[in-house]
């Protein structure tokens, strides 16, 4: 009688097999850092406003965006040596960990120092995260990777169209500690899914010499906190002496990474200018710009209007929705090159500014949807192929190059974020928020970037500094 042999357990996948499915693990730990990252990155532009009302700290608004997106520099720049001594698996179970809890602290918040203390815990998970993430695009093909990062950069700005609806779906729910328990419960999420990842991720890499920019972070730290301490109504004497010491710890950080092997940002940001250090200044000056309404947006239609902060939620949506949709169209153009397209994006940014800075007094979002699309337009277009124009100048790769330009623009962000504390506070906010010092504020906080919009077009049409 004829045996039937057996097989014993399931067939044995194939090496092809087993890499494109480790790589497709990858690149979800890849979405869910990005959707995080940005999603909770402006998540309390629809939440911290109601939250400042329930807290009692209205003149630290700023610093929700502010300390977030300094925490999530600083641990971007850390992650690589962290990955190096305690490896893949271990760093991202940390960040996504760091991210949970700080969303706890927030939800749990008596007081504005506790949410702001749990905003950095978030940042520092959030951007330990994304830098793990990014260094796992080295596992895809090469052809595959300009696909990738297309992909990456539209989960990006969906992520922050998502982060502000949620916020406000929760905050005119009753309730914007929900937002940040939703939040905290998708960290645990993306913890579980880290378990996914193969055996390589257990491992630690080969030992080699990693940068570690402790001085030079800790100076540009101390430039963005000094510019937000100004701006929390301290008094004209030390706010000058803030911006003050902000400008030695500016120059001091441009020094210090000048001289470094390895800078932060790729490109050498101070003396004789060359293209990929003028790309990054007019992304920084650019991501300046559109700080003001993540801010202050939502209170100031609430106190002008009485406006939920859904309909700041949807001038945001438009200007999120405007970045990807206008990067996609640049690049379907053939005949526009790149000079071209920063040119055209630096004064969409400049118009778009000074729209907000003319309606935004009036209180009304349907007059702000026109600006926020030139914003946000303009922001795509001027950041359109950032990332390769950037490894092209310099010896980074595409993922530090990634990194640079998100990193960049985050402190661009918050930058902008503290100016923003600054001219509030000042005009009146510190005092207290009513209807007649929001109309003030409604204009001068927006005012106020016009002049780095005019820098920014000033890099843009200076031919120099854009060629290759």
């Amino acid at each position: 009688m004829r045996r039937i042999a057996r097989r014993r357990g399931s067939p044995k996948l194939s090496d092809t097999q087993t890499r494109a499915a480790q790589r497709a693990r990858y690149f979800l730990v890849l979405g869910a850092a990005v959707w995080l990252h940005a999603g909770a990155a402006l998540l309390t532009a629809t939440t911290l406003p109601r939250a400042t009302l329930d807290l009692g700290g209205h003149t630290l608004l700023a610093w929700g965006v502010t300390a977030y997106l300094l925490a999530s520099v600083v641990a971007g720049a850390a992650a690589p040596g962290m990955v190096a001594r305690h490896g893949v698996r271990n760093t991202l179970l940390g960040g996504a960990g760091l991210f949970g809890v700080g969303c706890c602290v927030s939800a749990l918040a008596a007081d504005m120092p506790a949410m702001l203390a749990g905003r950095i815990v978030q940042g520092l998970g959030a951007g330990a995260l994304l830098a793990v993430a990014y260094g796992a695009l080295r596992r895809f093909p090469s052809g595959r990777r300009a696909t990738l990062a297309a992909a990456v950069a539209t989960a990006w700005n969906l992520a922050a169209l998502c982060g502000p609806l949620i916020g406000a779906g929760f905050t005119a729910g009753g309730s914007w500690r929900n937002a940040f328990w939703a939040f905290a419960v998708q960290a645990l999420a993306l913890a579980f899914a880290v378990h996914g990842l193969g055996p390589s991720a257990h491992r630690r890499p080969a030992t080699v010499a990693v940068s570690r920019p402790l001085a030079r972070l800790g100076a540009l730290v101390a430039a963005v906190v000094l510019v937000g301490t100004a701006g929390t109504g301290v008094g004209w004497f030390v706010t000058l002496v803030s911006i003050a010491g902000a400008a030695l710890a500016g120059w001091l950080f441009l020094a210090l990474d000048d001289r470094a092997a390895e800078r932060l940002f790729c490109a050498r940001l101070r003396g004789p200018p060359d293209p990929a250090a003028a790309h990054l200044l007019l992304m920084l000056a650019a991501a300046a710009t559109g700080a003001a309404f993540p801010v202050y947006g939502a209170l100031l239609l609430d106190l002008l209007n009485a406006h939920s902060p859904l309909a700041a939620a949807y001038v945001l949506g438009l200007q999120a929705s405007a970045w990807p949709a206008a990067a996609a169209l640049a690049r379907g153009l053939p005949w526009v090159d790149d000079v071209r397209r920063v040119r055209t994006g630096a004064v969409l940014i400049a118009l778009g500014v000074t729209g907000f800075a003319i309606a935004a007094p009036h209180g009304e979002p349907g007059l702000l949807y026109p600006w926020a699309i030139c914003l946000g337009g303009g922001l795509g277009l001027a950041g359109a192929g950032l990332v390769e124009r950037v490894a092209a100048a310099t010896a980074c790769s595409e993922q530090r190059a990634a990194l640079a330009a998100t990193g960049i623009q985050q402190v661009g962000l918050a930058i902008g974020a503290a100016i923003c504390g600054i001219v509030a506070n000042g005009i009146g906010f510190a005092q207290g928020v009513s209807i007649h010092t929001a109309e003030r504020v409604a204009w001068w906080v927006f005012a106020a970037f016009v002049p780095i919009a005019v820098l920014a077009n000033l890099l843009a049409w200076w031919r120099p500094n854009l060629d290759p």
